[in-house]
């Protein structure tokens, strides 16, 4: 569970650091996905990916909800 906040923090910041954030942050959940698969613990990989998610959006939400509301779109500065 540690792992998933310390993950989700580092996406966070990745994704206010820089647009192209989002190839990182969609090769994470894909690297969830897979263990999930190799593993069969379909649970706990939700779990984490729902962690991850949250803690993500809680780092870098404010930012991109702004941009919607001045811009109409997320990734325009």
């Amino acid at each position: 569970m540690v792992r998933a906040i310390v993950l989700g923090l580092c996406l966070g910041v990745a994704m206010l650091t820089k647009f192209t954030g989002l190839v990182v942050v969609i090769g994470a959940f894909a690297t969830i996905g897979a263990r999930a698969v190799v593993r069969r613990q379909w649970p706990d990989a939700l779990r984490a990916a729902a962690i991850v998610g949250v803690a993500m959006i809680s780092v870098c939400g404010w930012y991109y909800a702004r941009n919607v509301y001045l811009y109409g779109t997320p990734f325009k500065m």
